[in-house]
């Protein structure tokens, strides 16, 4: 499947409600690097709001396609 973003084309994190709190453990930071690459966000943070960061339901039905490979789901 192709990325829409690549990791070239990444941006800073913009102003959200939520203060940046970093991925803790190898699961949540597999699904951070996947947002990252959906978004085109460099830091994504464990308690950031996927739609408010520029996610929409497209890029969600991708990322939940992509959790599923990645972990056998």
């Amino acid at each position: 499947m192709q990325q829409l973003v690549s990791a070239s084309s990444s941006h800073a994190r913009p102003a959200v409600s939520s203060d940046y709190v970093a991925p803790e453990g190898e699961v949540e930071q597999q699904i951070a690097q996947m947002w990252v690459g959906l978004l085109g966000i460099e830091a994504i943070g464990r308690h950031d709001n996927f739609f408010e960061l520029g996610g929409h339901s497209l890029l969600a039905t991708q990322l939940i396609s992509r959790i599923r490979d990645r972990f056998g789901l």
